[in-house]
């Protein structure tokens, strides 16, 4: 499932953090699309809740996975934006993302896909304090965003475009246990004269980490 970045060109970067820029040049193959985000899990069929709904109410549940996985092979040490030491270790657990950089400013609202040329995928995985952190590939070089939080580590990703750069990692793929599936679910976010809106969230042990929202199915 694709993630959308947006970076709004007034607001200030976060400590010495500095903006993403995205590559000019075709990423290896392990920062290659594009396979990315989630995945129902093996074996798993989706559940629909029939009868009437209201606000709120549950329409369909999936377990789902992370379409592609890694470990880091090997030690990766950077600096946090706030000039922190930041290691991951060797053998941590890694999934791939598609993460797109929209940019837009007051001056110009209509966002910019800057990665409309190349959009190589994105691996998360968790430093040795358990914090989330997203690894974008740039030419050369890798940009680590640190999400500063131990919450739903299979789940989040970034919603900005300023991080630190470092050292590419270096990234083995394979399958790995990240333990029980996700669970996603489509819901009843308002009923209204126009219609129903939905809403897809995907949840890690009752925590939502991602909220999706849904075309309007039209009049009632």
């Amino acid at each position: 499932m694709r993630q959308a970045v947006t970076v709004f060109a007034a607001l200030a970067l976060a400590g010495c953090a500095t903006s993403y820029r995205p590559p000019r040049t075709p990423p290896p193959l392990e920062w290659s699309g594009p396979i990315a985000g989630l995945m129902a899990a093996p074996g798993a069929t989706a559940t629909f809740h029939d009868g009437e709904h209201a606000e709120g109410s549950v329409l369909a549940r999936l377990d789902v996975t992370h379409a592609r996985t890694a470990i880091i092979a090997e030690e990766v040490e950077y600096r946090s934006a706030y000039g922190g030491r930041k290691v991951i270790a060797a053998g941590s657990l890694a999934r791939a993302e598609q993460l797109t950089l929209f940019v837009s400013s007051t001056y110009n609202p209509n966002a910019v896909n800057m990665n409309a040329g190349l959009d190589p995928i994105e691996w998360c995985t968790t430093t040795t304090d358990a914090e989330v952190v997203c690894i974008f590939w740039e030419d050369g070089q890798a940009r680590y965003m640190d999400l500063y939080t131990t919450t739903a580590p299979r789940l989040l990703v970034p919603y900005d475009a300023s991080g630190m750069p470092g050292p590419i990692p270096f990234i083995e793929e394979q399958a790995v246990d990240f333990g029980p599936p996700l669970q996603q679910q489509l819901t009843i976010r308002n009923i209204d004269r126009r219609g129903v809106d939905l809403f897809l969230t995907v949840s890690q042990d009752g925590v939502v980490g991602r909220r999706h929202p849904c075309a309007q199915t039209g009049t009632r």
